[in-house]
């Protein structure tokens, strides 16, 4: 899922409104410099974050007694509503990146069947060639995007519960503890049920996941060029492609890297849709059981 023509079209129409205003100089200037340097998810991935949004514009109760102290109203409430928007901006880097890893595999893919190299490669045998930098700072830019998004959210959402958790892993621990519980108790299944899904950048006491060593210990490639009688794989790197058991993988055709990152993308956008869904709902229904709306 990455940026289109849909999305594309949906930035211009939202400028467009603005020509009666601004002129046709200055928006065409905007529209260009998006071009270069603008990104934008598709309505359909933005969607949970626009109706969180759209939600916090009722004024649910808690957010009126927020705004009744002004400390409360700057510090909570921006905490809150930010913390979603710095993790809608961190799922964007995501799909930025792997947007970049896409054309990438892509377009090495057809270099080197234009270059028809694997003819030459005996059967059985393989050759490790060529240079994966790029690839490289990309994957590691993913992963910690990806761990970002988790823990922005966490940040956000905690401040419901007066906390402060900036670790997504120790909001998910707690969930349980946390008051008021019928709203916590709506969280903790849902968080529950996609943990296992983010092994790869919150560890366990298994040990380290991916996400710890690139922060800390070494920088993982995303793998190394295969060139085999039958084609090109990227083998091996972060995401073990070729020979992660837990997935399956088949080492003499492996997943390639994109689709493996476009699965974990799935993952995380399906737990934040279901959690901001989760929260909006169960907020609502407490109030109206205090008689609050």
């Amino acid at each position: 899922m990455s940026t289109n023509e849909s999305t594309t079209a949906d930035q211009r129409f939202d400028l467009n409104q603005l020509r009666p205003y601004l002129g046709d100089k200055i928006v065409d200037t905007m529209h260009a410099i998006n071009a270069i340097s603008g990104y934008e998810m598709g309505p359909g991935l933005r969607s949970p974050f626009v109706d969180f949004r759209n939600w916090l514009n009722t004024k649910p109760y808690f957010i009126e007694q927020w705004r009744l102290s002004k400390s409360d109203e700057i510090k909570k409430y921006g905490r809150f509503s930010n913390g979603v928007e710095y993790c809608e901006r961190a799922m964007a880097e995501c799909y930025y990146r792997l947007d970049l890893i896409r054309d990438m595999d892509t377009r090495l893919r057809k270099e080197l069947a234009d270059r028809n190299i694997s003819s030459q490669i005996p059967l059985g045998s393989t050759m490790c060639i060529g240079n994966t930098a790029k690839i490289d700072f990309e994957y590691r830019s993913f992963v910690l995007s990806y761990r970002r998004a988790l823990d922005y959210l966490s940040y956000g959402l905690s401040t419901y519960f007066n906390e402060s958790q900036d670790s997504f892993n120790r909001f998910a621990k707690n969930i349980l503890k946390s008051h008021p519980t019928a709203v916590s108790a709506v969280l903790a299944p849902i968080l529950k049920r996609y943990m296992p899904h983010f092994s790869f950048v919150i560890g366990d006491e298994k040990g380290r996941s991916t996400r710890d060593i690139i922060a800390h210990k070494a920088a993982l490639d995303a793998g190394s060029i295969n060139i085999r009688n039958n084609g090109f794989v990227l083998f091996g790197g972060g995401e073990n492609l070729g020979i992660n058991t837990e997935r399956g993988d088949d080492f003499l055709n492996p997943p390639t890297l994109p689709d493996v990152l476009e699965t974990r993308m799935v993952n995380l956008q399906g737990c934040i849709a279901d959690l901001l869904a989760g929260i909006r709902e169960a907020i609502t229904d407490y109030e109206k059981s205090q008689g609050w709306r």
